[in-house]
């Protein structure tokens, strides 16, 4: 038996305790001097990778994660609950300026990794690019998408498939691809990406959207071209430059530094660890991708300066 077992496993489970029972009261109590973390459930896995990492490296209990949503991070740093906010998207002007009206200043956005989506065919399906207009005609209900002289699209030749519409991923490509938008009612809805990826490959005609890592040989991915009409394919290379039109940055946020309480010192290393390469080498395996090496320096020293 470990030395001190029982007191470690103990330990993280009293953490654990403390902070659900935070997250059910109403007044805000502040967990582990704020080493948590609350926010985006699409950095569940690759949090729970580095907190069990970086505690293996430091024999003490994981940081303790809760995936809720994106939106719930802000609030969750703004009552001092945890000093770690993942999110799968830049605050928004009004959550932000949350943070200007009680502390004078911005929080800090970190960025930890980058997510991609690949827009997927059947293997058999020898297109080479599609354009983002050209998914709206295939994605929006006819009458959203007026042709050339104003007069309705017919439904185009694809059967198009789509992801539940609860999960982040649905609302990122209703975002970035459907301009807000929703679905028309011809998209064929599954739970998840694994189902899509086999569905599509059954159907030479069907098109959907997956991370680039969860495609299989029975399905293909185009280069998608925007409004420059340059198609460019989703290569690790060109979602860590950036070039891939449909890659996102994914974060983790901090409080402002003018705010009264400094940061746990183990938050600050947590960080460094997840900007570290060791960290960065998390992420592949799991369907992200790292930052470039330019961005990952220039972060770990913004890191090292936090108090």
């Amino acid at each position: 038996m470990v030395p001190g077992f029982f007191t470690y496993c103990g330990r993280g489970l009293l953490v654990l305790a403390f902070f659900y029972l935070a997250l059910a009261c109403d007044r805000p109590h502040r967990i582990e001097n704020g080493f948590c973390s609350i926010g985006s459930e699409e950095l569940n896995t690759a949090m729970a990778h580095w907190s069990r990492q970086f505690a293996e490296d430091r024999q003490e209990p994981p940081l303790v994660h809760e995936g809720r949503g994106s939106a719930i991070a802000p609030r969750a740093l703004l009552e001092g609950t945890c000093d770690l906010g993942p999110m799968s998207r830049p605050m928004n002007d009004a959550e932000v300026h949350s943070f200007v009206e009680r502390f004078g200043e911005q929080p800090v956005a970190i960025p930890v990794a980058l997510e991609a989506l690949a827009i997927v065919v059947p293997a058999s399906n020898p297109r080479a690019s599609i354009s983002f207009e050209e998914l709206r005609s295939i994605y929006l209900p006819p009458s959203e998408e007026p042709g050339p002289e104003g007069e309705l699209q017919q439904l185009p030749e694809y059967q198009p498939f789509g992801i539940n519409t609860a999960s982040d991923r649905y609302r990122w490509f209703r975002a970035a691809v459907l301009d807000g938008r929703k679905e028309g009612d011809h998209v064929l809805e599954v739970s998840g990406p694994l189902e899509l990826v086999d569905r599509v490959a059954q159907n030479a005609h069907a098109i959907g959207y997956a991370r680039p890592a969860e495609l299989t040989d029975s399905v293909r991915a185009p280069g998608l071209s925007d409004e420059n009409q340059i198609a460019i394919a989703p290569t690790a290379q060109n979602i860590r430059r950036l070039a891939y039109p449909l890659t996102r940055t994914l974060y983790i946020y901090l409080p402002p530094q003018t705010r009264p309480e400094a940061l746990d010192g183990r938050t600050v290393a947590f960080l460094q660890f997840v900007l570290s390469p060791a960290g960065q080498a998390v992420l592949e395996p799991l369907g992200l991708y790292p930052l470039a090496d330019g961005d990952r320096v220039r972060m770990f020293r913004i890191v090292e300066g936090l108090r």
